[in-house]
């Protein structure tokens, strides 16, 4: 039932797992399964805090310039 599981999430969580290797104890696993779903998660919040700070960039004007 865990394998399933475990199939299940990394196959379906965006991310670059596929390596050629994969945990073997269940404990391994069930850390395998958390480690995606966080970074993947944290992953999505950063890319979300950058592209805020982008769209709400604003330009400063230069008062030296003179035109």
């Amino acid at each position: 039932m865990l394998d399933a599981i475990y199939f299940g999430v990394v196959s379906l969580v965006p991310s670059s797992v596929d390596i050629g290797m994969a945990p073997v104890t269940n404990s391994g696993k069930i850390f395998t399964m958390m480690y995606l779903v966080v970074g993947v998660g944290v992953m999505v919040s950063m890319l979300g805090m950058i592209a805020k700070e982008v769209i709400d960039f604003k330009p400063e004007k230069n008062k030296d310039n003179v035109n």
